[in-house]
């Protein structure tokens, strides 16, 4: 409705502003044609500016759009974004969160990991990247530098990967 009513109006302003230019092209000196001149000019103006203005509210809530800005707040909060941040951050185009969800889901950007009413939504090219070595076994976590052939708990396989950790996560620390 904002992309009909802005296109209209950006229409009529242009309409406006030509009607505008021909009465004072035409004017010679009348008072007449020459305040017909200047309400056409500075209404079309008027008219073309808030039209225009329209389109552009219209095209920032579109779902590409709206998903370039999730995937913005996304890389800032490390990967991990629940609905209630997207309608902190949005605020008035928090109606408009679903559709750009489905399309980034659909992109395989990001996996819902809730569902219900308020779902969080994880970034995996986001997250932290941690190189770790686990025994395949019993889950225990052992230090890289140590070259351990079999776990020294439960002399099972090691084994080193990837893993991907969310923002604000417990899941490591240096200490350990």
């Amino acid at each position: 409705m904002k992309r009909l009513s802005g296109s209209l109006l950006t229409l009529c302003g242009v309409l406006g502003v030509l009607l505008g230019l021909l009465f004072l092209v035409g004017a010679d000196g009348q008072l007449r044609r020459l305040a017909i001149a200047a309400v056409g000019l500075f209404g079309g103006a008027a008219a073309t500016g808030l039209g225009l203005k329209l389109l552009r509210v219209a095209r920032s809530e579109e779902p590409e759009v709206l998903a370039s800005r999730i995937l913005t707040l996304a890389r800032t909060s490390e990967g991990e974004l629940s609905r209630g941040e997207l309608l902190a951050e949005l605020g008035a185009l928090g109606g408009k969160i679903d559709a750009a969800m489905l399309l980034l889901e659909a992109r395989g950007v990001c996996q819902r990991t809730e569902a219900g009413a308020n779902p969080t939504w994880i970034f995996p090219a986001f997250q932290t990247e941690v190189l770790v070595r686990r025994c395949e076994f019993c889950g225990a976590e052992l230090p890289l530098h140590e070259q351990l052939a079999s776990c020294p708990k439960c002399g099972g396989t090691i084994a080193t990967g990837v893993e991907r950790f969310a923002a604000g996560g417990d899941s490591y620390s240096m200490d350990e």
